[in-house]
């Protein structure tokens, strides 16, 4: 979903730039940052703030900006990678990864179920929906999870995905969320590249 313009002084949303995703690296993963993800509220500081990684952690998850979710009711992330734009292996399976911590005060977890989507596009429309529930990450706090978001997807010759649209969302309850830290969106191979021997 396009939740309004970035450069719309008025608009409350953060709206992805493409530019920022990353990749291939050596082994054959790619990184979205969370510039090039579509956040809902993720311009309204009463919400969501900027943060600038350290150099561990910038090292350790491989990211360098990161958002942190003060609190919210309706927490909604989304992304789009366009396929034939990025250079994904033929006949490989990859997998989304979520790359989130949770601040030892975080709330409004333990009951609130949060759906993770992934919408393949060809000749036809083809979306999956898997619901997790959070808790368990946010019972290691100041720990970076990534947390599998949603079905894998297969780049082949046969069936061209032309576009893979993937999303959390949290909009069904009344509760209010807080405390979590989104680095961005890793997509990888389930088996990637061997390395050459020296």
């Amino acid at each position: 979903m396009e939740i309004g313009q970035r450069n719309d002084y008025f608009s409350p949303h953060w709206k992805r730039d493409p530019s920022f995703i990353e990749g291939p690296d050596s082994a054959g993963s790619f990184s979205i940052p969370v510039q090039a993800l579509n956040i809902a509220w993720g311009r309204d500081h009463r919400y969501w703030r900027w943060i600038t990684l350290g150099e561990d952690e910038n090292r350790s998850v491989g990211f360098e900006q990161a958002v942190l979710l003060d609190q919210v009711n309706w927490f909604e992330v989304t992304g789009m990678l366009d396929i034939p734009c990025l250079n994904l292996a033929v006949h490989t399976t990859y997998r989304l990864y979520y790359v989130v911590k949770f601040l030892p005060g975080a709330f409004g977890w333990h009951t609130a179920d949060v759906k993770f989507m992934v919408k393949f596009k060809n000749t036809q429309e083809i979306m999956s929906t898997e619901l997790i529930i959070l808790e368990t990450y946010k019972k290691q706090p100041d720990q970076w999870h990534e947390i599998p978001g949603g079905k894998p997807f297969v780049v082949n010759d046969e069936v061209l995905i032309t576009t893979v649209e993937f999303g959390m969302f949290e909009v069904e309850t009344d509760w209010w969320k807080g405390g979590m830290v989104l680095g961005g969106v890793k997509v990888k191979p389930d088996n990637p590249p061997a390395t050459e021997q020296q």
